[in-house]
C-alpha cells in the first residue's frame, strides 16, 4: 500500500486538530459546570433538560401563586381576628347593657364605646391588602365592599368567594367575600309574630345601639342573642380560613420537594463531573502532546535517511 506524503501530513494534522477540538470542549465544559456546550451535539440531551426545565420554571410558578394567595390570607385573617376581638367586646356590653338595674344614663354610656366598636368593624370589613386591593369584596377587589349611606351599611362587594385549584386535589380559598365574613342573621320577631327576616351585619348592630340608646330590654336580648350568630359567623369564617392556609402551606411543601426532585435529576443530566471531565482532559492532553511529537518525528524520515 502506497501512502502519499499529502495523505500522511493530512492524516497526522486532522489527528492533531481532533485533539485539539477535544481538549477545548473539555475547557467548555469545566468552565460551564455542564455536560452539555451546544445543543446540536447531543439534541436528545438538549430537549430532556428542556423538559425538566419547564418543569421546574411550572412549579415555581405555582408556588409563588400559592405565597401571593396565602400573603393575602393572612391579611383576611388579621382582620377577622381584629373583629372577632371587637365582637367580644361588643357582646360584653350588650350584656352588661341588658341587665335590668342599669339606668337609662348608664345605657347611654355604654352606647358610646359601642358606637365607637361599630366604627373599628367598619373599618376592618373595609380592611386592604398590601396591594391596596380590599380584602372582603369578592372579586371587586377595587370595590369598597361596605358602603355607609344615611346612616346605613350596604354591602356592595362581589358575592363570590373564589377557589384556587390545586394539583386537582380540591380548592383553596383565594378570598372571601364580605357577605360571607360579616353574614347575616334570621331575625324572628315574636311580638309582630312577622315572618323571619334576613338582617345585615351592621343592621343588627345598628338596632342593639339603638335599643341600648333608647333602654329596650326586649330588643337588647333580642340583639345579644343575634350577636352570638355574627360571632359565629366570624369565627368559623376564621377556621375556614385556618384550613385554607394549611392547605396552601402543605401544597407548598409538595411542590418544594418535587422541585428537589426534579433539579437533582436534571443534575444527573445535565451538570459535569468534574473530577471525571479532569481526568478525561488530562488524558486528551496527552495523547495530543503524543500525537505531536509522533508526528514531529516521522516527518523528518525519508528514504535517504533510511539509505544512509
Amino acid at each position: 500500500m502506497r501512502i502519499s506524503t499529502a495523505y500522511f501530513y493530512d492524516h497526522a494534522s486532522s489527528q492533531v486538530v481532533q485533539a485539539q477540538k477535544r481538549i477545548t470542549e473539555s475547557q467548555a465544559q469545566l468552565s460551564t459546570g455542564k455536560k452539555l456546550i451546544n445543543p446540536s451535539d447531543e439534541p436528545d440531551r438538549a430537549l430532556l433538560i428542556d423538559r425538566f426545565r419547564s418543569s421546574i420554571e411550572r412549579q415555581e410558578a405555582v408556588k409563588t401563586n400559592l405565597s401571593t394567595q396565602d400573603r393575602r390570607l393572612s391579611s383576611q385573617e388579621t382582620a377577622i381576628n381584629s373583629s372577632v376581638e371587637l365582637m367580644l367586646r361588643f357582646k360584653e356590653l350588650t350584656v352588661q347593657a341588658s341587665n335590668d338595674a342599669l339606668a337609662p344614663s348608664d345605657r347611654q354610656a355604654v352606647a358610646v364605646e359601642m358606637v365607637n366598636l361599630r366604627a373599628q368593624l367598619l373599618e376592618q370589613a373595609n380592611s386592604r391588602d398590601d396591594l391596596g386591593h380590599y380584602l372582603f369584596s369578592g372579586t371587586s377587589a377595587t370595590t369598597e365592599p361596605f358602603v355607609e349611606t344615611g346612616g346605613q351599611v350596604n354591602y356592595v362587594g362581589d358575592q363570590t368567594s373564589t377557589r384556587l385549584t390545586a394539583n386537582e386535589k380540591g380548592h383553596l380559598s383565594f378570598t372571601y367575600s364580605g357577605s360571607e365574613v360579616f353574614g347575616r342573621v334570621v331575625r324572628n320577631d315574636a311580638s309582630t309574630q312577622s315572618q323571619p327576616q334576613s338582617v345585615g351585619f351592621f343592621d343588627v348592630v345598628d338596632d342593639l345601639i339603638a335599643a341600648v340608646q333608647n333602654s329596650q330590654p326586649d330588643e337588647i336580648r333580642r340583639g345579644l342573642a343575634e350577636t352570638d350568630q355574627l360571632f359565629n359567623n366570624l369565627n368559623l369564617s376564621l377556621v375556614q380560613l385556618g384550613a385554607d392556609r394549611n392547605n396552601i402551606q402543605q401544597e407548598t411543601s409538595i411542590i418544594e420537594s418535587t422541585v428537589l426532585n426534579l433539579r437533582n435529576t436534571l443534575s444527573g443530566i445535565e451538570d459535569l463531573d468534574y473530577s471525571e471531565a479532569v481526568s478525561r482532559m488530562n488524558r486528551e492532553m496527552l495523547a495530543m502532546e503524543a500525537a505531536m511529537n509522533s508526528f514531529s518525528k516521522s516527518s523528518k524520515l525519508s528514504l535517504f535517511n533510511y539509505i544512509s
